[in-house]
């Protein structure tokens, strides 16, 4: 059986590993700011910025557990499971942002499945969130 190729592929890859694309949702980014900010004794605002940091949630509605029964034959279920447990720490992400791929070190912060419908293929609905190391 041969995967369907979308015209545009995957949004992203974990460790070069595409992400399927069958029944995601949007990819939601915020911000977060590191910085330093004091009153000064004459009342004004110094503010020091020292890093812009990215933080990414995704999530699929029924998506099939097996690699096999997604549409674009990309990781499914089972491999984004795997892939959370097999990594506690840092891998490499890359996103494709109107078409310019871009690498992140990131880690996974939040990761939560539910198993909605069983059969031949289970159907999952996965939340993740990762955030910029």
């Amino acid at each position: 059986m041969a995967a369907i190729v979308l015209p545009k592929g995957s949004m992203m890859s974990f460790n070069g590993n595409a992400i399927t694309e069958h029944n995601r949702g949007e990819v939601s980014v915020d911000i977060t700011r590191i910085e330093n900010s004091q009153r000064m004794h004459d009342g004004t605002l110094r503010k020091v910025v020292i890093a812009d940091k990215l933080k990414w949630s995704v999530s699929w509605n029924d998506v099939p557990d097996t690699d096999v029964a997604c549409v674009d034959g990309k990781w499914g279920g089972k491999s984004l499971d795997a892939f959370y447990k097999s990594t506690p720490g840092v891998f490499v992400l890359n996103i494709k942002e109107s078409g310019n791929p871009k690498n992140y070190n990131a880690v996974i912060t939040d990761f939560s499945k539910t198993i909605k419908k069983r059969g031949t293929a289970e159907l999952w609905d996965i939340d993740i969130t990762i955030e910029e190391v």
